[in-house]
């Protein structure tokens, strides 16, 4: 196979990367909704989106290889541990403000 015919579109993973990218984004804005009509803790709603947010950057992180492994899980995996990390920063935020 020649350079020309390597493409980004051809990557090893590309469709998982993508799946967990669109059932985090999907998941973003179902679950947390869902939670509050049914009268939960909005805390619960909280954490439900953050999670969705770390599965959906950690996709999109992985399409784009900001971590790179052996081979397309354990490069997912790595990539939403990374997004995993950053959304807990920020969760950690969001407990200081709803508790003030």
């Amino acid at each position: 196979m020649s350079d020309s015919e390597n493409t980004t579109s051809e990557q090893p993973g590309r469709r998982l990367f993508l799946a967990a990218a669109w059932t985090g984004a999907g998941t973003f804005f179902v679950l947390p909704v869902a939670v509050l009509l049914a009268g939960r803790n909005p805390l619960l709603a909280a954490v439900l989106g953050y999670a969705s947010i770390a599965v959906f950057t950690g996709g999109i992180a992985a399409r784009y290889d900001v971590i790179v492994a052996r081979n397309a899980i354990m490069q997912l995996l790595a990539n939403i541990t990374l997004s995993t990390g950053v959304a807990l920063v920020f969760f950690f935020l969001f407990l200081l403000l709803y508790h003030i």
